[in-house]
């Protein structure tokens, strides 16, 4: 099983999204992240994914959910804070959406499992 982290940014009740550019789901949107490495902790893992793909500082906040599919055990984690402006790396595009856009966007199964929490976050937003 593959270990990987996520995190939900939200600023004026949107949450951003970046949709991959390759592999196996590429042209379908995530919450950004990435695979945890040997003995990392999710937290730290989360940290230097969102520096690589977003090239932002975040601080890590609570668990969200979890998600997992045959593959992929997935963990979501609320980003209190960061700085800078995300910025696409390793992805095409990024982009802020609201709850209803975010419904209708195309995502792999283990985000789409994690709609329901998220949308949560958003109505409380």
């Amino acid at each position: 099983m593959i270990r990987v982290v996520c995190g939900v940014l939200i600023a004026h009740g949107r949450v951003l999204v970046a949709r991959r550019s390759g592999g196996r789901h590429a042209g379908l949107w995530e919450f950004p992240g990435g695979k945890i490495e040997g003995a990392e902790a999710a937290a730290a893992a989360l940290v230097r994914e969102l520096a690589e793909e977003l090239q932002i500082v975040a601080t890590v906040g609570a668990l969200i959910a979890t998600s997992r599919d045959e593959r992929v055990e997935l963990a979501a984690f609320r980003v209190a804070r960061w700085s800078g402006t995300p910025t696409a790396t390793v992805h095409d595009a990024v982009a802020w959406v609201d709850g209803p856009q975010l419904t209708g966007l195309a995502m792999p199964p283990v985000d789409l499992d994690l709609l329901a929490p998220v949308l949560d976050l958003l109505s409380a937003a």
